[in-house]
């Protein structure tokens, strides 16, 4: 509905050569539709039919493609930093992608061009380029990339808060198969908490260490309470 609005259409016929507010509205109209592909295939129409001038729409596509990354790490907010990982990653390597691409605009305006094709298909055709490019220059780098996400969102140390679940999205719920793989995940944090219960226990034995069997207790009652919230989780699998 958002994309076949006149008043979006109006707006976008009134941008002129700005390359900044050009990337900034593809990218809110992406999160505002929740789908870059969608501004893409507006821009590459309004491009055909000359409300838009091409050079614009080019910038309108490296916005819709920042707005898919920020649309991702949005709808995972409120997930566990494990899950916020790959959506930031995905923004990362989006931005550089955009940071390379914008001083080559007006060069790759011109290869567009040159290829004869229809105005629609060069819109459509650089957004195909932009990912392709992005995905062969940056494959490398997804080792690095994973590292600095892992860094800016760090694993809670385990006995921090064990009893917490980490891994049980609520918002996979509808997808079954995605949901049983979040349980999944969290019994392995509750083995995990349980391994280190075991491996505290003997120290107790061997010194009397009465402040660590009060942790190990505690810790024995975050196992139950993962037990739970795991079992209450698959209950409300679709």
């Amino acid at each position: 509905v958002l994309t076949q609005a006149p008043a979006i259409k109006a707006l976008l016929a009134t941008l002129a050569s700005d390359l900044l507010l050009e990337i900034t509205m593809g990218a809110v109209l992406a999160v505002v539709s929740y789908s870059s592909l969608a501004i893409v295939l507006l821009t590459a129409t309004l491009a055909a039919s000359g409300v838009i001038p091409l050079d614009v729409a080019l910038g309108l596509v490296i916005g819709a493609n920042l707005g898919s990354g920020l649309l991702a790490l949005i709808a995972t907010s409120g997930a566990s930093p494990q899950v916020r990982r790959l959506p930031l990653g995905n923004l990362v390597f989006k931005l550089g992608g955009a940071a390379i691409a914008i001083p080559l605009l007006p060069q790759a305006h011109v290869w567009l061009q040159l290829t004869g094709a229809a105005v629609h298909e060069q819109v459509v055709w650089f957004h195909l380029g932009f990912n392709l490019v992005l995905a062969t220059l940056f494959i490398s780098f997804t080792g690095v990339v994973g590292r600095l996400v892992e860094r800016l969102l760090p694993e809670p140390a385990l006995g921090a808060d064990a009893s917490r679940p980490r891994h049980l999205d609520p918002t996979a719920l509808a997808t079954p198969s995605l949901a049983i793989s979040c349980a999944a995940r969290e019994a392995l944090h509750q083995a995990d908490v349980v391994e280190t219960l075991l491996r505290g226990s003997m120290p107790v034995i061997r010194h009397s260490d009465l402040q660590l069997a009060e942790q190990l207790r505690k810790m024995d009652d975050s196992v139950d309470e993962l037990y739970s919230a795991i079992k209450f989780y698959l209950t409300q699998i679709s």
